[in-house]
């Protein structure tokens, strides 16, 4: 297995504050919760939670993706639990999936950005996505590391 590093965008996240928005309350299920967003070339919405393994991904996921406050594109959605300093865990919903995936650069991207603005966390920040990788995301510029292997190999004509 291999390392691969990639620029994710040409941003240093500071001087892109303006991409930043929080304090975006929605109520579900008589519960309210606190959205931060950013848009890391996708829109992301992140939730702090403390416990992952007991948020309804599913269904909270799919309540806020086309919720008005994010209207006409949409949003996906990355609920974040802060491990320590260095690192989080994240489970991501995606629009267009209409579903959970077990990891997304993007999302781990924008997670780790708004924990850095809200959390104070340290760079890099480590990214434990559901699908068990940890990933490297350095804020600026912003890149993403991680572990890579090569899962098919082909030929196509033309």
């Amino acid at each position: 297995m291999h390392m691969l590093k990639v620029l994710m965008l040409k941003l240093n996240y500071q001087s892109h504050i303006h991409l930043f928005r929080q304090g975006i309350r929605i109520k579900y299920k008589y519960k309210d919760y606190e959205l931060f967003f950013i848009n890391t070339g996708v829109p992301h919405a992140v939730i702090f939670v403390d416990n992952l393994e007991n948020i309804p991904v599913e269904e909270l996921g799919r309540y806020i993706i086309y919720h008005d406050k994010f209207k006409p594109a949409g949003t996906n959605v990355n609920f974040v639990k802060i491990i320590d300093e260095k690192e989080i865990a994240i489970r991501t919903y995606e629009r267009g999936a209409e579903a959970e995936t077990l990891s997304c650069g993007t999302g781990s991207a924008a997670s780790a950005i708004i924990s850095s603005f809200v959390r104070n966390m340290q760079e890099p920040t480590i990214v434990r996505t559901r699908g068990g990788d940890k990933l490297k995301v350095y804020l600026s510029p912003l890149y993403l590391e991680g572990k890579v292997m090569q899962i098919f190999k082909g030929e196509f004509l033309i």
